[in-house]
């Protein structure tokens, strides 16, 4: 979720926490569009834009198809040298 917000000029130290006049913690669900003040003005939070979930990205290695063929190839090759006795002239 993207947050927009106004705050003073002054800097707030980061990560600050915001509570309330009964001592909890400044919470609040926002949809698009909504706005928060933020409690002894300490400014406002607008919610912005919301993602309706995470985005994946499946991949396939170009060379994934010619490396399994050719691992394949091995162990036929590897096989055929343990089963077939030699002939010596």
């Amino acid at each position: 979720m993207a947050v927009a917000g106004h705050l003073p000029a002054r800097q707030e130290e980061p990560g600050r926490e915001f509570k309330g006049s009964d001592g909890k913690l400044c919470k609040q669900q926002l949809k698009v569009g909504d706005t928060m003040n933020l409690p002894g003005g300490a400014g406002s939070v607008t919610s912005t834009a919301s993602r309706s979930g995470p985005a994946f990205q499946v991949t396939r290695p170009p060379g994934s198809g010619w490396a399994l063929g050719g691992a394949v190839v091995a162990v036929f090759g590897l096989a055929g040298s343990l089963f077939i006795q030699r002939h010596r002239i």
